[in-house]
């Protein structure tokens, strides 16, 4: 079932591409962006008499990590709107189809009832 209209495809088709060269232009920007900065700091949880030192990195962020960590918040932050936003077509397509579809078979019920009462046919036993 495709949930985009037949007349607006091709503009979807053109922000989905559009959206793709832009990161693909944009993530090398960001990457020298933040190299040049040169951020470095580790977040540890210190363990005493632990066998291997006296504390544990919980996460490290330094210029070879940071592109991940930066996709990663971002990658959450769109599944945080998504999980807010997002309302699915078809479920309410098919809500109101069945509101539809009762009244339609009560008209219509009704409708042969009355039917056949006119034409004399009870129960619709001959």
């Amino acid at each position: 079932v495709d949930h985009v209209a037949l007349a607006d495809r091709t503009a979807a088709s053109t922000y989905f591409v559009t959206a793709g060269a832009l990161g693909l232009a944009c993530g090398p920007l960001i990457a020298s962006l933040l190299d040049r900065f040169n951020v470095r700091f580790e977040w540890r949880l210190p363990l005493d008499g632990f066998p291997l030192g006296n504390s544990v990195v919980l996460m490290m962020y330094q210029p070879e990590t940071a592109p991940g960590w930066i996709m990663g918040g971002l990658w959450f932050l769109s599944l945080l709107v998504l999980f807010f936003t997002f309302q699915d077509p078809l479920l309410q397509r098919n809500s109101t189809s069945k509101r539809r579809s009762s009244s339609d078979l009560q008209s219509s019920s009704g409708d042969s009832s009355k039917q056949r009462a006119a034409a004399g046919d009870d129960c619709g036993n001959d």
